[in-house]
């Protein structure tokens, strides 16, 4: 019978690696097949949403999750029921950190600079998680958004970088800055569009 401790054992030892969404189904598909007949049926229900997360990057969990995840799964701290672990994790979930999306900006940066594909993934990230959002990184996202509405609204590589740089500096108002250093948008305000009065 494979065993909550196994999981456990496996899923940190994978979690030390740098997180991969991607990585973290393939693990579990792997697992899944490997040992479908020895599973426990609530470690057969969390395998398959954990696969599940291949299919929709909104109800994905975070590294910080599936960390708490392992430390609930070694500790026993509850009975572990698939339904039950996806409600305690959600209740754990913290707001989006500006560290936490300067650092995926960088990633994006690293595939492609094109401003649609990186409106794009603001556009994503802003629609699919409002309620993980602070009004800074929701106006953030918006404005970013708005490079594939007009090209007047583009930032350079060299803004966004530096723009990431500064999200991951944990530095406040990080969009106001780039907007101030190169003296672009001064007489738009992104939250004011966004959130009309």
């Amino acid at each position: 019978m494979y065993k909550r401790q196994q999981l456990d054992r496996e899923l940190k030892q994978m979690l030390k690696k740098p997180y991969d969404l991607l990585m973290v189904f393939r693990w579990a598909d792997r697992l899944h097949l490997l040992h479908f007949e020895e599973l426990r049926s609530e470690l057969d229900d969390l395998l398959l949403a954990l696969e599940a997360m291949s299919l929709d990057e909104k109800g994905a969990y975070t590294e910080e999750q599936l960390n708490l995840l392992a430390d609930m799964l070694i500790n026993k701290i509850v009975e572990v029921k698939e339904e039950k672990l996806i409600n305690y994790i959600a209740s754990q979930k913290k707001l989006y950190t500006r560290q936490q999306l300067g650092r995926e900006l960088k990633q994006i940066l690293k595939k492609s600079c094109d401003p649609i594909m990186v409106a794009k993934w603001a556009e994503r990230l802003h629609l699919n998680s409002p309620e993980d959002l602070s009004p800074e990184l929701d106006d953030l996202l918006y404005a970013i958004s708005m490079m594939s509405a007009d090209e007047n609204f583009e930032y350079t590589e060299e803004q966004l970088n530096l723009l990431a740089d500064k999200l991951m500096n944990n530095e406040e108002n990080a969009l106001q800055q780039v907007n101030k250093i190169y003296k672009i948008f001064e007489e738009w305000q992104p939250d004011e569009t966004h959130n009309p009065k």
